[in-house]
């Protein structure tokens, strides 16, 4: 793709970036039923598909590129496509630990795996626990995928910031980059974080 067919689909894709910034997360609450339900609507809002251009389309991936940073091409897809695009170099003997099997959003680029969980809360319960796996699912990604080098970023609603204290404290000293929800730059911040990791 041409570098003014990108300029052309980022002015395409900015009426629909507008469009996609109107949606309201009616949730009032976590826990339950409405659990599924609200987290889906909080990773509509904050998914980062805005932020990029689809340059090659397959049945197993997607070619894209970040509109601020249109020189590095990136493949990604769908939650389903991410195990399948990496079955010949996983690991089959690792046993696959829950909730890596599906990411809520994913990037390749070389050797380096991108993997964005987008977390949210807006009610008690224990919902902080689930920090508490960030390194061990880290672990497992390196494991199943030994030839990669896996970088693992959350995308957390900003209730976790004042009731999830020291799991936020132990991903600050574990080094794993967070961002919060209600930054005006939270998709920016994450694709920065990516694009400097480089």
């Amino acid at each position: 793709m041409s570098e003014n067919e990108v300029t052309d689909s980022i002015k395409d894709s900015n009426i629909q970036n507008q469009q996609n910034e109107n949606i309201i997360n009616k949730g009032t609450g976590a826990g339950g039923s409405n659990t599924n339900k609200n987290g889906l609507n909080y990773e509509n809002q904050k998914d980062l598909s805005t932020e990029y251009i689809i340059v090659e389309k397959t049945n197993s991936h997607m070619k894209v590129v970040f509109k601020k940073y249109p020189d590095k091409v990136f493949i990604t897809g769908k939650k389903s496509q991410f195990m399948k695009y990496l079955s010949k170099q996983e690991n089959k003997d690792v046993p696959k630990c829950h909730g890596t099997k599906q990411p809520d959003c994913w990037f390749i680029i070389g050797d380096n795996v991108y993997i964005v969980e987008l977390k949210f809360q807006q009610g008690g319960g224990s919902v902080c626990e689930k920090l508490q796996t960030c390194n061990q699912k880290l672990r497992n990604f390196q494991d199943r995928y030994p030839d990669k080098k896996i970088h693992y970023i959350y995308g957390l609603h900003e209730w976790f910031r004042s009731n999830c204290e020291a799991e936020v404290y132990y991903m600050k000293k574990d080094k794993i980059p967070h961002f919060w929800g209600d930054s005006e730059n939270f998709k920016d911040d994450i694709i920065s974080n990516i694009i400097n990791s480089l």
